[in-house]
């Protein structure tokens, strides 16, 4: 600790660490009670955007008053540095709770409910948290749910720190337009609820992925397994609501938190019984008396058998028309993270501007086309799987000669993995396992490096380019 008193508080142990800062618990020396000192560090204090981001969360949250958000008492200057005064939360987070999942479903929905409560007065007042995830939520010894960290909040009709185009939250947690760089309002934080009480009802998140790409390809392309297959004790209806709010569309979600609370409560009104799994009966000797077949079987099993030549039919459409062979490319930048968290937000985002406007015309240029942005990383494929590992060449030839032109601390790095397959491709979208290879190949690649699966490697292996094994 530089200092053991700060303003009227005293500093007494350090209590966290992340990005934004370090965490102290301090007592107030007039008010004679603990609170909690959130700090901007020493190498981010001449980065004015991550000032006026620490400035936004103290000023989000001291916008509300809520007993489910916790409360900022102050912000704070000394010298260079500055702190947020907040409340002090005892007990622990949902995220050491959420290591007994699956939780009892009164539990799940109490925690819930009151998470609904306090995001509903955020919402109310303009306010979008776009980090909620269980490291954000405080559960005190009586239960009290209190939420924290502001930090990302965007306010509604201020002006933007942060480009659409940067991506920011927990990727675990985020909603899929959130992981798209799109814009995002209020139910962006329904799906982050939902996420967390998927996995307080099973134990795992919806979607999972070993590797940030993974996982923001998933967020974007994938479903989650139902809840009660997963945990077939759990109430359908309230499976249900939860899954309404991990809807890929946003219009799909709940309109409001306090909808979902509504819907959350609504499931004690439900029957929870559901059928006997299929093949079994509730009780060994009632097994009921099997009637003898008649028309009205006969034209079922017609119809059925009807229905499988279709989806036949239909398969083989879907195999002719839309299923190719293609070259996916993932690529993004090395370190973007630590730009961001260095250099100020908006200077990331020009520097995610500039790669991409240095990317797009290479990847076109060799008839790649560009599927989605996720971030810092672009999705895109080639016909040609040649062309693909041309392009991924050029790209990185072109970024050496752009940062050739720039001082070091300006200059980025990107790593590129690609990967040959069957794909379903249709409006520019592309489905398959072909994507999940790519992306977690990607994880394997280095700064300026090219990194391809064995089976784009054993296509290209006569084509003259230099193969390193890696």
């Amino acid at each position: 600790m530089q200092s053991k008193q700060i303003g009227p508080y005293a500093l007494l142990e350090e209590i966290g660490r992340g990005a934004m800062g370090e965490v102290y618990l301090a007592e107030d020396t007039v008010l004679k009670r603990k609170v909690v000192l959130k700090t901007l560090p020493s190498h981010d204090q001449l980065r004015e955007g991550a000032r006026q981001r620490f400035l936004r969360e103290a000023q989000s949250a001291a916008a509300l008053n809520h007993p489910n958000i916790v409360t900022v008492f102050a912000f704070l200057q000394e010298g260079e540095s500055n702190y947020i005064a907040m409340e002090y939360v005892e007990g622990e987070s949902l995220r050491a709770v959420v290591q007994e999942a699956p939780l009892a479903v009164p539990r799940i929905v109490d925690i819930v409910s009151q998470i609904c409560d306090g995001i509903h007065c955020a919402h109310q007042q303009g306010i979008v948290h776009r980090d909620l995830k269980p490291e954000n939520i405080m559960l005190s010894p009586e239960g009290r749910v209190k939420i924290l960290d502001f930090g990302l909040a965007k306010l509604k009709n201020a002006s933007s720190l942060t480009a659409r185009e940067q991506l920011v939250g927990t990727l675990q947690y985020m909603a899929p337009e959130q992981a798209q760089g799109r814009e995002v309002d209020h139910r962006a934080d329904l799906y982050s609820i939902g996420c967390m009480a998927y996995e307080m009802a099973t134990g795992r998140l919806p979607l999972q992925g070993d590797y940030p790409m993974a996982v923001l390809y998933a967020a974007v392309n994938e479903e989650p397994e139902p809840i009660e297959r997963v945990n077939p004790e759990f109430p359908v209806a309230l499976s249900r609501a939860i899954h309404r709010c991990l809807e890929k569309d946003p219009k799909q979600r709940f309109e409001s938190a306090l909808e979902l609370k509504e819907a959350l409560l609504g499931w004690a009104g439900q029957p929870h019984t559901r059928p006997a799994p299929e093949g079994t009966f509730p009780e060994a000797g009632n097994r009921p008396p099997e009637a003898p077949a008649g028309p009205q079987d006969e034209a079922v099993k017609e119809s059925i058998e009807d229905l499988l030549q279709a989806r036949q039919r239909i398969d083989e459409l879907i195999a002719s028309k839309f299923t190719r062979q293609i070259t996916v490319m993932f690529s993004d930048v090395v370190g973007s993270t630590a730009f961001f968290e260095r250099r100020g937000d908006l200077e990331g985002r020009a520097m995610i501007q500039r790669y991409n406007q240095l990317m797009f015309p290479v990847v076109q240029r060799f008839d790649g086309k560009i599927i989605k942005t996720i971030g810092d990383g672009i999705l895109s494929y080639f016909e040609d799987s040649v062309a693909a590992a041309r392009a991924a060449c050029q790209m990185q030839r072109t970024l050496a000669q752009d940062n050739g032109r720039r001082l070091p601390e300006d200059r980025i790095q990107i790593r590129v993995a690609l990967h040959m397959g069957t794909a379903v491709v249709d409006h520019n979208d592309v489905y398959g396992d072909v994507v999940n290879i790519a992306a977690r190949l990607e994880k394997h690649a280095g700064p300026e490096q090219i990194v391809l699966s064995e089976t784009l490697f054993e296509q290209l292996r006569g084509q003259p380019f230099t193969f390193v094994p890696v």
